[in-house]
């Protein structure tokens, strides 16, 4: 049987591994999904409508993805554009000047 630990030899053990954290929600989670849902159900609406006919879709490229399944035939169709960027913590004028590089 060995002898305890020394205070010492305990600091120099290395740390313990850790289990990383659970994923942080991504596009995938369910509440993700529940909010393409409703954004496409909106966009179908307006469709539908009259409401809306031409559309540009900017999402972050996996949210297109998600949202583009969402989709019906008609409001696919209306889509003329995707950008595939992440601006949702932008201003609004600081997006608009982006949207103008993009069309330059």
């Amino acid at each position: 049987m060995s002898p305890a630990p020394t205070v010492r030899e305990e600091s120099m053990r290395p740390p313990a591994v850790c289990e990383a954290p659970s994923r942080p929600p991504t596009f995938t989670s369910g509440r993700n999904r529940s909010s393409s849902r409703t954004i496409a159900r909106k966009i179908e609406a307006e469709v539908e409508s009259g409401g809306m006919k031409r559309l540009l879709l900017i999402a972050p490229p996996h949210a297109l993805g998600i949202l583009r399944q969402y989709l019906g035939v008609r409001a696919q169709g209306a889509i003329f554009g995707e950008i595939a960027k992440d601006f949702t913590k932008m201003p609004v004028h600081e997006i608009e000047a982006k949207l103008q590089e993009e069309d330059d």
